[in-house]
This record gives C-alpha cells, structure tokens and sequence, in this order.
C-alpha cells in the first residue's frame, strides 16, 4: 500500500503529540521543581517552554551572565525524558536595561517615553536594544544549542504594538523611499492632490495617526500598518538568523494571537519553521455559547492554513479560568479536553499551557494553571491536565496528519486593515473580521472542512473560494480570481468587494470592476442601512432579513438568484450566479442573516460534491473533523453543546482511539464531551498506543 501523505514532525525526533506548557522555575526555590518533575510524569507532560521571561534572571547586570539554574532545568528535563522550546527572553526588558539604555523604550504617539514595566515595551529599530537581544541569543544558543533536551527555539513572545519614537520615524521614511523611489510616486499613490497633501521632501511624513498625526491620507495609513508589521517580522529574523548561526537544524517559531492587528500572519509564518499560538477565546469566559467554540475553530485553521496546511503547535491555552476577563467562570467537567481535543482536530500537534505553576502574585496570579496554589494533585483542573495528556499519548499516529480541505475562506490582514482606513473612520460597521467569520460559520456548520487563507495564496487546490468583503485587491488578486473560476473552481464574494487597489484608491469605472468579466456584474450604489432598519431578500423560495448593507448592482452577464423584496429598488437583483470559463462566480449583494449564508452555502457544496469527513446525523453544536493520518482517518466527535449530544455515525469500519475496538453507529456525548476514532484504510492497521 502507497502511505499517505503526512507532514514531518514539528522537530526532528518527536514522537508524540506535544503536551506541557510554559514552565517559569525561576520563580520557585529548588525544593518545589522536584515536586515539578514528579507531576509533570503523572500528567503525561513531555515538553516545556523555558526562559520567555526570564532575561534578567539570566543576565542580571549587563555582561554578567547566570545560567546554573537553567543548567539545572534543562539537565532535569533531559532526564525525564522531556523537550524543551527554550525562549529567548526579548519580550521583557531587564530594568537595568532601561535604567542604562532608555532608548530602548517606546515612545507614545505623542513623543512622550514610556517608563520602564510591563511587556513587549521596546522600540524595535533601537540599535542598542537589537544588540542586547542579539548577545543574549548568542549566549543561549552556544550553550544550549547540543543539549538533548533542546527541540526548539521560541522566540521572544507575543508580537505587539508601535513605537513612535524619531528613529522608528526615520525608518518609515527609509522604507517608503525603497517602496515608492520617488515622492512623485507616493503623491500619485496617496492621491495627494487632494487637500493640497502633495509632499516636496521627505521629512514632511510624518507617523499617522491619533491624537496628533495626520489621519486623512488612506495610502500613508496602510503603509504604516505595513510598515509596523514589517518591523516585528524584520525583528524576528534578526533573532533567528542569529539562533540559526549556531543551530542551523533546530526550528525556530514564535506565539502568534489569532487575528490581532499589528503583525500579518501569513507574512511572519513565512518566516517560521512552524507556526504556533496562543488560544484564549472568549468561551471561557462564555462556555455556553456555541459561537465562541466556532471561532476557536476558525483561528486553528487560519493558524493551520498560514503553512499551507503543515501542523501548528497551540503554544498555550488556559487550562482553568484566564484572570483578565470580566468574569472569572470555570470551564465545566469535559471542557478542557474538549478545548484540548478541538486544537488537535484542527491540525495541532501539541497542546501546551500557560502556564504550569500558578504564580504566587503580580499579574497573571489568578489566571488558570496546571499547578494551583493549593498544590494539590486531586484537585479537579489537575486531573483533567492528566486526563487530556493521557489522551494526547494514544494518538501518536495523528502527528503530521493532514486536514483535508476542498473548501477555503479568505481572511487578508491587508484587506483588514484597508477597510479599517476606508471605511473604519465612520462607524464600526464594516466587521471584516465578524463577516468573515459568519461565513466560516456557515460552512463550521456543515462540517465542512476550511482553510482560512490570505488573498494571495495559490487557489489552485480549491473547489471553492469563498471572499466576504474582499474590499482591497492586492496586486495579481484578481487575476489569479478569474483564474481560479476559470479552471473550474466556483467562487463567492460579497458585498463591498473589489472596491479599491492597494494604494486604497477606487478603481476607474466603478465595482467590482477589475473583477467584472468573471461576476458578470457591475455596481452602482451601496445603501447603508440605519441599526435599526432592514430589507429583505427573496431567494430560492424563502425571504430572508438583510442589514447593514445593500449594495445595488447591474447584470452584465450573471443571472439573479434572489432579488430586493423592500424599497426602491425592490426587484433588483441582490444574488446573482456568473458562468465563467469552466467554474461559476456568486456575489451576494446584501448583509443577510446567517441562514440565508448557511443555505448558500449548503447549496453549493452540496453541487459540488463536497461533504463532511464521515456520513453521520448530528445536533446542531457538534463537530465531525477528520485528519488524515498515514494508515487511517482520525475523526473527531466534538460536542461544543452544554447538554448531551446523540450522534449517529451512518459509517462502518471506525475504531475507539481509546480501547482500540469497533463502535457501534451510536455515540452518546456528555455536556462538552468529545470523542476520537480511527477509520483504518482498507488492508490497513493502525497501531494505537
């Protein structure tokens, strides 16, 4: 039998799913690490995060370096049989750092220096700060760098923020001179006419933005966005390029948060070896509400989908309450290996914590850990650790398994940060993210298996592409559109797409004109409705609630699917489907409730052939995601409900991933319950341990 395709493991050498998290033993005295050692074997702990915050606990004065305790650390983890991504420590500057380089503090907007403290407080263009974090790099990665415990590199933690200083000014400048060459072409780019905003030197651009830069000009505000993103990557790959001077074959990787604003994912994952992140959603603090779960799913699968596809590592996640919102509500029996189970079928190989100790006081005190301050073994968070680490040991076969998708949702940073600029200053209604978001609901809901990709990726493998409010096209975005549904993949956008270029200007001849052939559509008005008023649209023998927006389009080729049924222009066409080549373009004219989307959407995967991972009849809230493993598919029975699920698998063939034997067509789950199970191939059998 020809194996299957599989990705190779994170690192050379792992054998198992990764489990354990972010481990501070500098904040303990030695007698509590062996009391460490001895609970991480009893939770099936096999792999740590050291040192993210530890530089002046490493480097206490500058020059002078103390790493006997992390000697000691990593010697013990080698012991036990452990990996460790070992940090560098840049995300928190040492006070003596501040105290003798102030310089190496940020700046606020309005050119006031910030005081030493919290994290994540530098200003990425100091020398003096790059220089630091270089030397301590050096030191680690020649000390470390053959150690048997050492897997990976983790560096600095948690990308965030802007440093307005004159120096992060200057190299603005210096990168606007390698984008445009000449101020001609940044006054055409920016449209600079207008207002009497043409610049004649350089120095006359300034930082944009509140309270005191300039905010009217769309063009510098992008490229700022761009520019700041830039930086953090241009800041990680000088930490890397570092590290992989001394340590060529050991990954490099860094904690991304979801879809936070300042960096653009798919633009650092370039640069990583892995992708790994940090999972806080907001269903712990709501449990309850299925929403949360599914855009959990969504942010797995945009960090899966960053590496086309190749595993990421859920770097940390809470295990109990997080302590920053609003209330504290724990997660229910079932949950955290719910949560834990959720990363894996999404493509995780590793789940991992912060952090393992709870801290006895300053900011994160209260915030969910392995370890509580009661220290107690029997203690309900600790027992559910041990319980998921025993499960993550019985899928080894899982690690470098596929997700196999046929169907992709375009979610472009750039594409964000454009409607933000353009339409943003307005209102908060334009929601990409929310928008984007109920679209991979709809499909989440159909056990649908997505991708969440950017905008320039390659569409090639896709039966369909769907692209709500794709409002910003980048340079070749469009051709390679047209492509795509010419070959005979089927597309979808949406209302407010196509309107400007990257320069965030609107393109000649109206909307979505670079797009026109392929929608056989063209627009000529966009109303925008009051909070509380609606339209609505007739389509496929129903009548559906529209909000927001409503944009009025010309066929110019398409047919209408569904019409206005309100207004003036009632009876005007608001879905339309275009014939192009060998695939078809949709476009939905309006913002419509979400099961007009999800009946949409139905409709055409259901033409196309596209289906969930196994024939089954499922309640609402219940997940079915599938990884295709080397001799088998795993597949994940996830019940995101607070109430017990029935499940009934119309499938044959499937076995327990926990006793190894064959199920029955009924699965029963508890509230949060979840199960895994192997669908062997044919002549094949899976070894589960």
């Amino acid at each position: 039998m020809t194996p299957r395709h599989t990705f190779p493991p994170l690192f050379r050498g792992q054998q198992s799913l990764l489990h354990g998290g972010d481990y501070n033993p500098e904040q303990w005295s030695e007698d509590v690490w062996a009391s460490d050692a001895e609970m991480m074997r009893e939770a099936s702990v096999n792999s740590v995060t050291l040192g993210v915050f530890s530089w002046v606990n490493l480097e206490p004065e500058e020059g002078r370096y103390t790493f006997d305790w992390l000697d000691k650390i990593m010697d013990i983890q080698a012991r036990d049989g452990r990996t460790v991504g070992l940090a560098t420590p840049t995300a928190a500057v040492p006070g003596w750092l501040s105290q003798k380089y102030p310089e190496v503090l940020r700046k606020t907007p309005t050119g006031d220096r910030r005081k030493h403290g919290n994290r994540v407080n530098m200003c990425w263009s100091s020398p003096v700060f790059q220089e630091k974090s270089l030397e301590i790099g050096s030191k680690l990665a020649e000390r470390y760098g053959s150690h048997p415990a050492l897997a990976f590199w983790h560096i600095s933690n948690e990308y965030g923020g802007h440093c307005y200083c004159e120096l992060c000014e200057q190299k603005f400048r210096e990168w606007l001179q390698i984008r445009y060459g000449t101020l001609d072409s940044v006054n055409t780019a920016y449209w600079a006419k207008f207002w009497s905003h043409t610049y004649t030197d350089w120095n006359q651009i300034t930082i944009p933005g509140e309270p005191i830069g300039e905010t009217s000009v769309h063009g510098l505000t992008m490229d700022w966005k761009r520019f700041s993103s830039q930086q953090i990557i241009d800041f990680y790959k000088l930490e890397r390029d570092n590290l992989k001077s001394f340590t060529p074959d050991v990954p490099c990787t860094t904690n991304l948060m979801g879809t936070y604003d300042v960096v653009d994912g798919f633009a650092i994952a370039k640069e990583m070896d892995f992708v790994s992140w940090d999972s806080y959603p907001w269903f712990t603090n709501r449990p309850y509400d299925v929403t949360g779960w599914i855009q959990a799913s969504f942010l797995h699968d945009l960090n899966r989908s960053m590496k086309q596809g190749k595993p990421f590592l859920l770097m940390e996640c809470a295990p109990s309450a997080s302590n920053w919102y609003s209330v504290m509500h724990l997660k229910r029996p079932g949950q955290h290996t719910l949560e834990g189970l959720q990363a894996v079928a999404h493509g995780a190989d590793g789940v991992q914590y912060f952090q393992w100790r709870q801290s006895s006081g300053s900011m994160e005190q209260y915030h969910g850990a392995v370890v509580a301050h009661n220290d107690r073994r029997e203690a309900r968070v600790f027992q559910d650790v041990v319980s998921l680490g025993g499960t993550l040991q019985r899928l080894d076969g899982v690690i470098g398994a596929p997700v196999p998708s046929q169907v992709a949702v375009i979610y472009d940073w750039e594409v964000d940060w454009s409607i933000q600029t353009g339409l943003g200053y307005r209102s908060q209604r334009p929601q990409y993210g929310r928008t984007v978001l109920e679209h991979y609901k709809a499909l989440f809901e159909l056990n649908i298996e997505t991708d969440v990709i950017d905008s320039v990726s390659d569409f090639s493998s896709y039966k369909l592409v769907v692209a709500p409010m794709l409002y910003m096209l980048r340079p070749g975005v469009a051709d390679s559109l047209a492509q795509f549904v010419r070959d005979g993949g089927t597309l979808v956008l949406t209302y407010l797409s196509a309107w400007v270029d990257e320069d965030s200007q609107a393109f000649r001849g109206g909307y979505p004109e670079p797009l026109r052939s392929a929608l056989g559509i063209w627009s000529e008005e966009l109303d925008e409705l009051y909070p509380d008023q609606q339209n609505r649209v007739q389509w496929n023998d129903g009548i559906f609630a529209t909000s927001d927006y409503s944009e009025l389009i010309h066929l110019s080729g398409a047919e209408a699917l569904g019409s206005y049924a309100d207004d003036f222009y009632s009876g005007r066409a608001a879905v339309t489907r275009n014939q192009y080549g060998k695939g078809a373009a949709y476009y939905v004219a309006s913002r419509n409730e979400a099961s007009f989307t999800r009946s949409l959407l139905g409709q055409i995967t259901q033409e196309l052939g596209i289906f969930a991972p196994v024939s089954a009849q499922v309640p609402e809230g219940v997940s079915l995601r599938r990884r295709v493993g080397a001799e088998g598919d795993f597949v994940f029975v996830l019940n995101y409900n607070s109430k017990p699920a029935h499940v009934d698998l119309e499938t044959e063939s499937l076995l327990d991933a926990e006793t190894r034997e064959s199920i029955g067509s009924v699965v029963e789950l508890p509230p949060f319950g979840s199960r895994v199970f192997v669908r062997p191939l044919v002549g094949s059998r899976v070894e589960l341990r």
